[in-house]
Parts: structure tokens; C-alpha cells; sequence
């Protein structure tokens, strides 16, 4: 990756995981790497729906090909069962506005996301699993890297391995949990959720940026 060349030269650097941040100085950077994470801006998250139109939403922007296969599966399932389940996918094009996409999230129960495979890079932070989580959606959302510290299986989340076969199995244990383990689940998911308000983001990036010229000293002290 072309990108790697940037890694050499003096700087600061703001990682948004802690695996990303991990990877980074296992690689080798020019400087140090500081862990600030993504945040929400809850003020525009709509607010919580107790009646949802949609059982599930399959939300496959960075994979449309899984997300209709996963959908394909789920409405067989569902017309054996006598069509009793509201289901949606969201799929390119994008909708027209953020704002629009939110409001679908929040109009579903229960919401699989599928983010950016590994290999195809993976992804830097995953934010849309954590708004999810924010609106008290029930998340199924695969290990993606940078959704590690947030994305966490069985108590934030359900987290199959990232395949048709795994995410379908996931959804059907999601629809079958008891309200007492759905509940127990949206209150760590929200929980988490308070690790990533934009105070918190904006807090960290103020503190490194008045310490940014005593940090750019020493490292170039260190450089030699």
C-alpha cells in the first residue's frame, strides 16, 4: 500500500482503535500514536422508537452481494413461517441524506450490519454499529477490527464470523432471544455508547493538541 511511505516521516498520530493504534506501532511509525475514538453526535440521533415497523434491517452498503444472499434467505425463512416478519435491506445507492439512513436504523428492531471485509481492508472504527447501539437496536455486526472496542459478542452485540451461513444464524438467534437477554444486551450496548459523545472526542483532541509542541520536541529530540 502506497500509504505505508507516509509512515516514516515525523508525526503525530491519531489512531481510532485500539487494535489500529496496536497495528501501527507493531508496523513502525515515525512518532507516537495517540487512541482517540469516533464519537456520536447523539443530538442527531432520532429518538428511541417503541414501535418499529421493521423485525430486521440488513444494512449492506460495503456489501451488497452478502446482504441480498443474507435477505434472500431470511425472506424463504420467513414465507415458510407465514410471513409474519417485517423485513428490510438497505443496499446501494445510499439514501439522500444521514439523517434519512438514521431514521431507517431506527425504524427496525433488530439491524445486521455488515461493514468492509477484512479483506478489503477492514474498517478504521465502524461508526454506523455504534449508532445502532446508541438508538437501542439489537446489533449483529461482525468483527471488522476497528469495531473491536465497542463490538463486543455476546454482551454489546451478537458477532458471527462474517459469512451468509454465520450472519443468518445470528439473526434467527436474535429474533428467538428472551426479553430478558434483549434487554441485558441494549443496556451494555448503550453503556458503551457513553465512551463516544462528542465531549469525550473533543476533550481528547484539545489535550493533544496543547501538548502538541512539548510532543514534537521530544520526538524530534528523539530522531536525533
Amino acid at each position: 500500500d502506497p500509504r505505508h511511505e507516509y509512515l516514516k516521516h515525523p508525526a503525530i498520530r491519531i489512531a481510532k482503535s485500539s487494535i489500529g493504534k496496536k497495528i501501527l506501532e507493531d508496523f513502525g511509525v515515525n512518532g507516537p500514536v495517540y487512541l482517540i475514538p469516533d464519537a456520536i453526535d447523539f443530538k442527531g440521533l432520532p429518538p428511541e422508537n417503541p414501535t418499529p415497523k421493521y423485525d430486521i434491517l440488513i444494512v449492506g452498503l460495503k456489501n451488497a452481494e452478502v446482504a441480498n444472499k443474507i435477505y434472500k434467505k431470511l425472506q424463504w425463512y420467513n414465507w415458510l413461517r407465514g410471513g409474519k416478519l417485517n423485513i428490510a435491506i438497505q443496499i446501494p445507492p445510499k439514501l439522500p441524506t444521514r439523517q434519512d439512513f438514521l431514521n431507517l436504523v431506527n425504524d427496525a428492531r433488530i439491524v445486521a450490519y455488515l461493514p468492509l471485509p477484512e479483506e478489503e481492508g477492514s474498517e478504521g472504527f465502524y461508526l454506523p454499529a455504534l449508532e445502532g447501539m446508541g438508538m437501542r437496536k439489537l446489533v449483529i455486526c461482525p468483527y471488522a477490527v476497528g469495531n473491536i472496542d465497542f463490538c463486543i459478542p455476546d454482551v454489546t452485540c451478537l458477532q458471527p464470523e462474517y459469512n451468509v451461513k454465520a450472519i443468518f444464524k445470528a439473526i434467527l438467534k436474535a429474533l428467538n432471544m428472551d426479553k430478558a437477554s434483549v434487554l441485558k444486551m441494549l443496556d451494555a450496548a448503550t453503556a458503551i455508547t457513553r465512551n463516544h459523545t462528542l465531549e469525550v472526542e473533543r476533550a481528547a483532541l484539545l489535550e493533544l493538541i496543547h501538548n502538541a509542541d512539548a510532543i514534537w520536541k521530544e520526538m524530534m529530540h528523539n530522531n536525533g
